[in-house]
């Protein structure tokens, strides 16, 4: 089995703050466009359930949206997650600056971390407006300043 740090979860449309077009009429996704975009997105059910759920309302085509999605995916660095999970007093703050370190071109606001109950990290979603550039997230998500617990396996 491969080993995945960050995978794309999907690329999601909005209409305005919380509000995502969804199920529009869909095509499959064909074996080959699963195939070539395996490493971004490690799941054929997922890969799927996306195009169909989100896709669907933002391109034509499956191979349309996932294009779109590895060209936002691909001049992305994501910092050492093992290194960053080890520091002491992690805050999501940290996360997001780490990212930015990465990546430059994100604003800060661009960010949304989320984290569980408990304070481990679920989800990061980097934010990109209808002309595909980096812009602020409606909800940043954790604050700055929440504690922040990384699983190692990174």
């Amino acid at each position: 089995m491969g080993r995945f740090g960050f995978v794309l979860h999907g690329l999601w449309p909005e209409s305005g703050p919380g509000r995502w077009p969804q199920w529009c009429a869909a095509k499959p996704v064909p074996v080959e466009t699963v195939r070539r975009n395996a490493c971004l997105t490690p799941s054929p059910r997922l890969m799927a359930h996306e195009w169909a759920k989100h896709g669907s309302c933002m391109a034509r085509t499956p191979e349309g949206y996932f294009r779109a999605a590895a060209a936002l995916m691909r001049p992305l660095k994501f910092p050492d997650m093992a290194q960053l999970s080890r520091k002491e007093g992690l805050t999501a703050g940290d996360l997001r600056r780490a990212l930015i370190e990465s990546t430059p071109f994100l604003p800060l606001a661009g960010i949304r971390v989320k984290a569980n109950a408990r304070g481990w990290l679920q989800e990061v979603h980097l934010c990109y407006g209808a002309d595909f550039m980096p812009t602020a997230c409606a909800d940043k998500g954790t604050d700055n300043d929440a504690p922040l617990k990384i699983w190692r396996s990174f």
